[in-house]
């Protein structure tokens, strides 16, 4: 017997790509290549450290292991900043949350990512504040799928955090189609596979050794 894990690929990316379109619904549809995360008219994080670094990021040659190692690290905190940026995290707060994983960044990197993911793709932002507005009108939100519903006390004069209504439509979102995945893995797979455990975006199976080719195509 043997354990295969299995995941939701990039679903906080993708949930608010879908909600917003635009340019970042043409960058996070783009299948995932190793090859080409690198590449700023590829991959959004990349797309965001080449408008934040500029030369210091796009004349790095990804040839030298120690060249491809820093232009990776600059890309890594741009993602890091997109993730946070999504639920419209404040620069201070995420920097304070990077800083004890990764050693090198610093404030100005943070502030400067956050700024330039919101000129590159105004319409996150956007779609964070229709959220926003949307729950203070009605004080509750509602999952885009199966439209499960969070609740807001008080009236119109209590303020919602943005950062609140940001993250239900996008976390809410996911999980409802974590568990339409969920439905469809459990009859897809062998019969003497079963799912162990579901974590956020990702899911483990047990199976046969022999079934886990079959199991890791699901």
């Amino acid at each position: 017997r043997c354990f295969v894990g299995l995941d939701l690929s990039q679903v906080e990316m993708r949930m608010p790509a879908a909600n917003t379109g635009g340019d970042v619904f043409k960058f996070v549809n783009n299948p995932e290549v190793e090859e080409r995360k690198l590449d700023p008219t590829y991959d959004i994080h990349a797309c965001v450290a080449a408008i934040v670094f500029g030369p210091l990021f796009l004349n790095l040659d990804e040839r030298d292991p120690k060249q491809y190692k820093r232009k990776a690290f600059l890309r890594t905190i741009c993602k890091r900043v997109v993730y946070g940026r999504n639920y419209r995290g404040e620069a201070k707060t995420l920097f304070a949350n990077i800083k004890k994983k990764t050693d090198g960044v610093t404030l100005k990197m943070v502030a400067d990512a956050c700024l330039a993911y919101d000129r590159r793709f105004p319409e996150v932002k956007q779609f964070a504040d229709r959220e926003w507005a949307a729950a203070m009108a009605c004080r509750a939100l509602f999952s885009p799928i199966f439209g499960r519903r969070r609740y807001f006390p008080g009236d119109d004069r209590m303020p919602i955090p943005i950062t609140d209504a940001s993250n239900f439509r996008i976390q809410s979102g996911s999980a409802d189609l974590m568990n339409m995945g969920m439905r469809d893995t459990y009859y897809a797979l062998p019969r003497k596979a079963e799912i162990i455990i579901e974590v956020s975006d990702q899911v483990v199976a047990e199976c046969d050794v022999a079934d886990a080719g079959d199991v890791e195509d699901i």
